[in-house]
């Protein structure tokens, strides 16, 4: 089944050429031409370069509407190039089913944050699956679907998070909704928080 470009929304995969995977999204080579030339850069003689580098990138991305998802994802690229250091001591974002941490407080609510996958069952949907519940047998390939959208679902989450200024998100939940027959949606929703290690 092809993949549908993020951003303009047409076929990604072709029979000539896969579509480019950026920060979750999938892009086609049409859409990836517009920022390649400029993207693809990873050394600089100077800070300014790196610097103009960057928003030659950012203006490229805004104007052609790409996903936040790509965005952030360059973002935190640029980042890495002009502070290392300061992307190896990123503390990742914390996330939990309960409504709290145990050995931290929570200074600040951010918000409700949800990330949102839609799984295509294929081979495993409908009378196939029927057969494999009949039999007693696992059907592992769907199995292994679910969880890799179920971890995309959680990353997204945690990006919107750290968009909005929290390190963890409390009371998260995974859902699975039907659209049709062939199409699941994976959501994983919690509330996105700023917590703290409490004394002692």
């Amino acid at each position: 089944m092809a993949r549908m470009c993020s951003v303009c929304g047409k076929k990604a995969d072709t029979m000539i050429q896969t579509g480019n995977v950026v920060g979750g999204s999938v892009i086609c080579w049409k859409c990836y031409e517009k920022i390649k030339d400029f993207s693809l850069k990873r050394t600089f003689s100077s800070i300014e370069e790196l610097e103009e580098n960057e928003k030659k990138v950012m203006e490229e991305l805004n104007e052609n509407h790409f996903p936040e998802d790509v965005i952030h994802d360059y973002q935190m690229h640029y980042a890495y190039l002009k502070n290392p250091q300061a992307i190896q001591d990123f503390e990742p974002i914390m996330i939990t089913t309960t409504p709290e941490f145990s050995g931290y407080r929570i200074k600040e609510y951010k918000g409700i944050v949800s990330g949102e996958v839609v799984l295509g069952t294929g081979m495993f949907s409908g009378f196939e699956a029927g057969i494999a519940d009949t039999l007693g047998a696992e059907a592992s390939g769907y199995g292994m679907k679910v969880d890799a959208a179920q971890n995309e679902a959680a990353r997204r989450a945690m990006k919107e998070t750290e968009r909005k200024g929290g390190n963890a998100i409390v009371g998260a939940k995974l859902d699975l909704e039907a659209f049709t027959r062939d199409l699941i949606c994976v959501m994983v929703s919690g509330t996105a928080v700023v917590i703290e290690k409490e004394e002692g």
